[in-house]
């Protein structure tokens, strides 16, 4: 009984007087700035721009080579693209030019 009223007595002191916090050991800095940078894309060709070509006399207008996916057009600074090589015999295409 003496040893349970002994650790009451010492638990209920340690909660009466907590530990005030040194605010010069807390972290100001960017919670993410441990974080570091790694290429986790698609482990397959799916999903890759291999290249992109933008009109010289309309900058909002551009194509862009998919890796696996053909050509992609765009008119309106890529708010919308529409492919323009469904028909052709070629699945990869890897450079443009204009």
């Amino acid at each position: 009984m003496r040893l349970l009223v002994s650790l009451l007595a010492l638990f209920m002191g340690v909660q009466l007087f907590p530990q005030e916090k040194n605010k010069d050991s807390v972290k100001s800095e960017n919670p993410f700035s441990a974080l570091k940078f790694r290429s986790i894309g698609p482990a397959f060709t799916s999903g890759r721009i291999a290249d992109f070509a933008v009109n010289p006399d309309n900058h909002s207008e551009y194509y862009v080579a998919v890796a696996a996916g053909g050509i992609w057009k765009t008119v309106n600074n890529g708010t919308t693209f529409s492919s323009v090589f469904d028909n052709y015999g070629s699945y990869s295409v890897g450079c443009l030019a204009m």
